[in-house]
């Protein structure tokens, strides 16, 4: 009977063997990694990340004491052969501890999303994202809000964090 076991895969080994978990844990967004600057497809928007910067007083956002608004930019192209009817992202911004921050609907423009985008024809991204003050952004993810495709995870390297300077 061990022998049986043995060549089935039953016993000690086999049971020992558990699935390797899912980096970043179990309710992860799939995704499609990408860097600033760098194009990623997510099989109908072609996004490329720009910026992401500290808000000025130029954006006209207020934060209150002991809180910050960052702002992210990127432009999106339709990636499709037909028009494209998007609804506007669901955003989060992530630290290295895996604190996340979700944008308000009203923080993303285009507000609402993009319809009758022509194939190829572009559009620029914005989010603003209320954080702690002492954040510091690790991460981007940008899920379709209808999620007919993967959401872009956008890795934010110190490089690509432009924070505002003390005499601002």
């Amino acid at each position: 009977m061990f022998a049986i076991m043995t060549a089935l895969g039953v016993g000690t080994a086999a049971a020992a063997a558990a699935p390797t978990p899912v980096p970043g844990g179990a309710n992860q967004a799939e995704g499609v990694p990408t860097v600033f600057g760098k194009p990623a497809f997510n099989g109908e928007v072609r996004l490329t990340p720009r910026t992401l910067r500290d808000a000025t007083a130029s954006d006209g956002f207020t934060a209150p004491s002991g809180q910050k608004w960052l702002v992210f930019q990127a432009t999106g192209a339709n990636g499709t052969a037909k028009a494209l009817d998007m609804p506007q992202f669901v955003a989060s911004i992530v630290n290295a501890d895996g604190e996340s921050y979700a944008a308000q609907p009203d923080k993303l423009l285009p507000m609402g999303g993009v319809y009758g985008v022509a194939p190829g024809g572009g559009w620029r991204e914005q989010v603003a994202f209320q954080v702690p003050a002492d954040f510091v952004p690790t991460k981007i993810v940008l899920l379709p809000a209808n999620k007919k495709h993967p959401a872009f995870r956008i890795s934010v390297a110190s490089k690509d964090y432009h924070a505002a300077s003390a005499a601002q």
